[in-house]
């Protein structure tokens, strides 16, 4: 029955045993439910610290010796099919910090004489060799990385403590998934309707969740999914922000394990659970909203992204005029104390004003890195992977490090003005 007028009766078809239903909390169950991963939180790693894989490595080792841990067969496959990309982009970000150009003071013959020109080639030279040396341990990271293969450290924790533990999907019919798949398309039944225009792996989602459902019939145990997956088709939302998982999802799921709960979490919540360190939580928590932000931007036009670039330049470019003219501000009242100084008090004077002109660029460094610095790199890395490269060499190189660090207001402009080419010479 797919006739629209019925859908209701397709996603609730036992009405009483759903009205009673009470779904466990998460806290109640996490002793003696099952867990089963999703391919994004599988990836995760890869964008995390050695800590954090740690902590990650220990959860998991855990719930597998309990038998409460479980890979979906697809997800393992999706896992299988970006891994790759994980490790393509860790080499490219090191290629591109290898590669970055640095600007000199250069020769000036003029100024050969002077003691200050001679300290500055000197520092000059330390810096050359400082960065030679620096780039030298990027080359011989970027070895390391290539000699990894599929023996990285993300896949070898998994080798060492996954064994055993990736369901099997070959009692799948896969016809039937096909006909469950149009079904749910249109009627908008979760999970997987969201992906009905995707180009490829559409049935992705819904193929873990028949995994998952199999899952029910045999354990009958409550089960918490770990994915990152903020879809509302996967969760009612408010404000375009997850706040409950589906209803229909609980259903089907309480159907199936012939009463018991299910939860969806995210892998910070989980190591959360588990008692992980604050730092490692805060730290998985940190690239979970990294990866969510690259997502979106991936899915923004190219009008969109630079809408977004945009308004970012806007906002630091106010900042900016603030910034000099809080400096000037500072400046004049330093002349003004100077004239009135006397020469003991001058060098006093002068120390005051220097700590005081900082304090308008250490404000300015602040408000960047706390509410553009992170968005601003990732709208760069978007941007870039838009642009051919004629556009890309045309740009002042040096500006590239200063999104993660640019230190003074001039550091900034760079960054600002590098945003802003590449959102106006995006299509």
């Amino acid at each position: 029955m797919s006739n629209l007028q019925f859908n209701k009766r397709e996603i609730f078809p036992n009405p009483s045993d759903t009205f009673f239903f009470k779904l466990e909390p998460l806290e109640a169950i996490k002793d003696e439910c099952i867990f089963v991963l999703d391919a994004n939180v599988l990836l995760l790693p890869y964008t995390t610290g050695v800590k954090s894989l740690n902590a990650i490595k220990d959860v998991y080792k855990s719930l597998s010796e309990t038998d409460r841990m479980f890979l979906p067969a697809q997800a393992v496959r999706e896992f299988l099919d970006n891994r790759a990309i994980k490790i393509a982009d860790m080499n490219e970000t090191l290629s591109k910090k290898m590669n970055q150009s640095f600007q000199y003071v250069g020769s000036h013959p003029l100024l050969g004489e002077l003691d200050e020109y001679k300290a500055l080639e000197e520092q000059e030279n330390n810096v050359r060799e400082a960065i030679k040396a620096y780039q030298g341990e990027i080359k011989k990271t970027l070895k390391v990385i290539k000699s990894w293969g599929w023996n990285d450290p993300v896949s070898d924790m998994y080798h060492e403590i996954l064994g055993g533990r990736v369901l099997s999907d070959e009692a799948l019919n896969i016809q039937d998934i096909e006909k469950d798949l149009k079904r749910r398309n249109e009627l908008n039944i979760p999970p997987g309707y969201k992906d009905k225009t995707k180009d490829e792996n559409q049935a992705g989602d819904l193929l873990i969740w028949h995994e998952i459902l199999l899952l029910a019939a045999e354990k009958k145990k409550h089960l918490v999914f770990i994915s990152g997956d903020e879809k509302p088709d996967w969760w009612h939302q408010s404000g375009k922000k997850p706040l409950y998982p589906r209803f229909e999802l609980v259903d089907e799921y309480r159907e199936k394990s012939e009463g018991q709960s299910f939860h969806i979490i995210s892998l910070s919540s989980l190591l959360e659970l588990y008692n992980a360190e604050e730092e490692v939580v805060k730290a998985v928590k940190s690239s979970e909203d990294s990866v969510k932000f690259k997502t979106k931007q991936s899915l923004n036009s190219n009008s969109e992204l630079a809408e977004r670039a945009l308004l970012i330049v806007k906002k630091l470019r106010s900042a900016l005029m603030e910034n000099r003219m809080a400096s000037d501000r500072v400046t004049e009242q330093r002349m003004l104390e100077m004239r009135n100084a006397s020469e003991k008090e001058r060098d006093e004077v002068w120390n005051k004003f220097n700590q005081i002109d900082r304090d308008p660029t250490l404000k300015l460094m602040h408000y960047y890195n706390s509410n553009f610095k992170i968005d601003a790199i990732m709208i760069r890395d978007e941007m870039e992977s838009r642009l051919p490269n004629e556009i890309l060499e045309n740009r002042k190189n040096s500006s590239f490090h200063m999104y993660e660090r640019p230190t003074n207001p001039l550091g900034l402009e760079s960054v600002v003005d590098d945003l802003e080419y590449l959102a106006k010479c995006l299509p």
